[in-house]
């Protein structure tokens, strides 16, 4: 099977975005399953959203700060965004928020990783 490229994992998504929906990469595929290196997808994304494949609901992992001139500016920006499948009421998110942290040096999650 061959990686597919960046530019077909990452979504280039204006903010502030009019509706959710984000279509997400399935979290197990993510981490080996034929989408590439998951740490050079979190490297050039700008912002993780977590997406909860029973909810829909999305929790932002990591871009906090770049989506401050959205939030206080009422700038609009085109931002990559890799969102991850995944279930909340499991250890998913930890491991998420985990290979954010390791990539990116930070997460936005309001709860620290043990």
């Amino acid at each position: 099977m061959t990686n597919p490229t960046h530019s077909s994992i990452l979504q280039r998504l204006r903010y502030p975005r009019v509706s959710a929906g984000l279509r997400g990469v399935p979290f197990h595929g993510l981490f080996g399953w034929g989408f590439g290196n998951p740490e050079r997808l979190v490297a050039v994304a700008d912002l993780v959203v977590a997406v909860d494949v029973m909810t829909h609901d999305e929790l932002l992992v990591y871009g906090e700060v770049a989506l401050f001139p959205v939030e206080f500016a009422r700038r609009s920006f085109i931002f990559r965004v890799l969102a991850v499948e995944l279930d909340f009421d499991t250890a998913e998110v930890e491991a998420l928020a985990a290979l954010v942290e390791l990539v990116k040096g930070e997460h936005d999650l309001p709860w620290e990783i043990d």
